[in-house]
């Protein structure tokens, strides 16, 4: 026996064998790296979030954090390499508000037809005023452009659940 272990008998001590000292010495480590990674995580997110609360893109550059890998400032916030990386570079168009020629045409015939039929909706407006372009000449109108003009111009009618309410027992 060692003279550490006659002195933890003497003294009437726990005696811990060697193989048991080195498990835990290396579940220490293990937890000092987890740690570590915790750490840099929040580290990231503060960042993040600090770039959020100030109006600007989440990810003007690769990491928020110089140092960090992407891979790692990727899956802390959860979102895709590629997704930040397009940012980064400035790949990704920026989309703005959708205007065609002829918009403004198109948005007052729908309103007229609106006005005329109150509760016809998107659908049924598109098949007017297809039926009124095709008699006229004219090319006829997609159901989806109809749509997105009425979305932009607050003429859609009111979404409808299908659902009742439940009736009211009284007894």
């Amino acid at each position: 026996m060692s003279e550490g272990g006659r002195e933890a008998v003497r003294a009437d001590d726990k005696v811990v064998a060697a193989s048991e000292v080195r498990r835990l010495e290396e579940r220490v480590r293990e937890l000092e790296r987890l740690l570590g990674r915790k750490t840099m995580e929040v580290e990231i997110l503060k960042e993040a979030l600090d770039l959020a609360r100030a109006k600007k893109p989440i990810l003007p550059s690769p990491s928020p954090l110089p140092g960090n890998p992407v891979k790692t400032v990727s899956t802390t916030l959860g979102v895709a390499r590629s997704n930040v990386v397009e940012r980064r570079d400035g790949k990704r168009p920026r989309r703005g508000p959708q205007e065609r020629p002829g918009d403004v045409e198109l948005a007052g015939a729908i309103r007229r037809l609106v006005d005329e039929r109150p509760t016809y909706g998107y659908r049924r407006i598109a098949a007017l005023l297809k039926r009124e372009r095709r008699s006229d000449g004219l090319t006829p109108v997609n159901a989806k452009r109809v749509y997105r003009l009425m979305k932009k111009h607050g003429l859609l009618l009111e979404r409808h659940t299908g659902r009742r309410r439940p009736r009211e027992h009284d007894g």
